[in-house]
């Protein structure tokens, strides 16, 4: 996973890469720990690069329900895709402003 991400963040320095591991799925509704340890594992692999481009964000802050699923309880529906986009946008728009702020602060 390391040596993935960092292929993809070093070929976009300009640019910031958001990371995004699974989305809320069906094993989360039955508890299964596999998830959580693969969530944990992208989370540690963007950590452990400490690139400020590369972003981490959790599938289940941007489809926190199982109510957005199709149903095979894996993939997201329409409705669920809207709310993922939604909240993506959200979180995109904090970090630009953040980049935008810094950008700033660094002309003072």
């Amino acid at each position: 996973m390391r040596s993935f991400l960092s292929r993809v963040a070093a070929g976009r320095t300009d640019r910031r890469v958001f990371c995004i591991d699974l989305f809320t799925c069906a094993r989360d509704v039955r508890g299964d720990p596999k998830v959580e340890e693969f969530r944990d594992v992208v989370r540690r692999a963007v950590a452990a690069l400490d690139r400020p481009g590369l972003v981490y964000l959790s599938g289940r802050s941007l489809l926190p329900s199982a109510t957005g699923l199709t149903a095979d309880e894996v993939h997201p529906s329409a409705t669920g895709m809207a709310h993922i986009a939604t909240r993506l946008a959200r979180h995109m728009g904090r970090r630009r402003a953040q980049t935008a702020e810094g950008q700033a602060h660094a002309v003072l």
